[in-house]
């Protein structure tokens, strides 16, 4: 029972994330997969900005609350294109199977006491950011750890208390993501998409800690070769810039 309750909270997360960026696809007319890219990475500024004076816990509010408002407007409007809706389904067939990879993971035995584990444990339970916690002896106070915001954001909007799980399905979440984005750039058929995908994933355990670890080494490469891409790539649009 405890499972299933689980389940059908840690979609509450990708549901607001899904209204913000299907809003955010209509409004400007872009694909699905980078808008939900973009509104990832603006609420991960949204949550830092609202901490850094003080209002962690209502910028979160704020960010279901206005869910809501748009989510009824888009029923309104019924401005659905057969792409978007084609596309959410097949972001909602990634992220189950990311909660199903994710669902036996948890942190390693020392990675509870790293900066990378630790601060997103304390920014959920005390809702201030890591400056404000004069008790944590992890990493650089002053340091934004960029991750950590998303990881609070599906840890308040999930699971009633604090899972290590919800950390990790946050964390792949935003990577398959950033892969997404990186192989949309290349003119190239769906099954070669998908193998593509696949030797990122595989590259990614060689090269990094793979998706069952919270450090963001393979992160970060991966939004670097996005910057990269976008700032080379000669198409590159105004939602790209955007992103960037």
């Amino acid at each position: 029972k405890i499972y299933k309750i689980f389940i059908m909270s840690i979609y509450i997360p990708f549901l607001i994330l899904i209204i913000y960026s299907l809003a955010l696809s209509v409004k400007i007319k872009i694909d699905i997969y980078k808008s939900i890219l973009i509104v990832s990475s603006f609420i991960i500024f949204v949550i830092y900005f609202f901490g850094k004076v003080g209002f962690l816990p209502e910028a979160n509010l704020i960010i279901i609350s206005l869910s809501v408002v748009i989510l009824v407007y888009l029923i309104y409007q019924k401005n659905f294109s057969q792409k978007n809706l084609v596309n959410l389904f097949i972001l909602f067939i990634i992220y189950s199977i990311i909660i199903w990879h994710s669902k036996d993971l948890f942190l390693y035995k020392f990675d509870d006491f790293t900066e990378y584990g630790i601060t997103s444990k304390l920014i959920y339970h005390e809702n201030i950011l890591p400056i404000y916690i004069d008790y944590l002896d992890k990493g650089s106070h002053s340091k934004i750890n960029a991750l950590s915001y998303l990881h609070y954001f599906f840890l308040k909007n999930s699971y009633n208390d604090f899972n290590e799980t919800t950390l990790l399905i946050a964390h792949n979440f935003f990577k398959v993501l950033l892969m997404i984005n990186i192989i949309n750039y290349l003119n190239i058929n769906n099954i070669k998409k998908i193998l593509l995908s696949i030797l990122i994933y595989f590259l990614i355990f060689i090269l990094g800690p793979g998706f069952d670890r919270l450090y963001v080494d393979s992160t970060v490469a991966l939004i670097i070769t996005n910057l990269l891409i976008i700032f080379l790539f000669r198409k590159s649009s105004k939602e790209d810039y955007y992103l960037f």
